[in-house]
Parts: C-alpha cells; sequence; structure tokens
C-alpha cells in the first residue's frame, strides 16, 4: 500500500506543478491541460470550453480530412465566432495551440506544451 500512496502523492503534486486545476460548474475537472487561455483549453482530449459545455474530441473531429491546417482553423474560427459568448481572441489562441500541439491524426505533436511538457 506504501507504494501506491506515494505514487498517487506524486501524481497529485505533478498535476498541480504543471497545471492550473479548472473545474467544470458541473463538478467535473478538464481532461490534462496542455495550453490554457481566459475561456478556452487545449487539453489531451482536443478543445474545450472551460465551463464544460462545448469540446472538440483531437483528430478527426477537430481535423477535417484533406483540410489544410489554414482551412481547419478558418473553419473552427468561423464556426466558433458566431457564437456571441465566444471570446474571439481567446478561441484564436487556442486554435493555434491546437494545430501546434497536435497533427491531423490527434497525435501529440513534439512542440512543449506550456502546462504539461515543463515537467
Amino acid at each position: 500500500m506504501g507504494y501506491w500512496l506515494e505514487r498517487l502523492k506524486s501524481e497529485e503534486a505533478k498535476r498541480k506543478r504543471t497545471s492550473e486545476t479548472v473545474m467544470h460548474p458541473h463538478g467535473e475537472l478538464l481532461n490534462p491541460i496542455l495550453w490554457m487561455g481566459e475561456q478556452w483549453a487545449v487539453t489531451t482530449y482536443g478543445l474545450e470550453c472551460k465551463n464544460g459545455l462545448y469540446f472538440v474530441k483531437r483528430g478527426k473531429d477537430f481535423w477535417y480530412p484533406g483540410l489544410t491546417a489554414i482551412e481547419v482553423y478558418t473553419h473552427w474560427y468561423r464556426h466558433l465566432t458566431e457564437k456571441t459568448w465566444v471570446d474571439k481572441e481567446d478561441i484564436e489562441n487556442a486554435l493555434h495551440a491546437m494545430l501546434i500541439l497536435f497533427n491531423e491524426k490527434g497525435k501529440r505533436t513534439k512542440v512543449p506544451a506550456p502546462y504539461s511538457d515543463k515537467q
């Protein structure tokens, strides 16, 4: 039991060191954070609104087959900024982070993430 307790403590300390704890209003934590803005976060899941009400899974849900990075960015920027509640500057930064931190297949790139890769 000592091993598992130490491991849990280590993982908890690592989480506190590498990202801020962000909790959705309905009590669930965001997935592990790679980049975080005021309203949006890029997590190991993909693009998540910090209130937990809007999210897009990395990979083919985010990156439509056959589109270039510019086309993917333009599609999501237009789609999301049509919503009156979306902070345009923050989603712009979040989309850039998504395109830098994940490839079109949803795999992590080798670019270090501002939060979790600082270990």
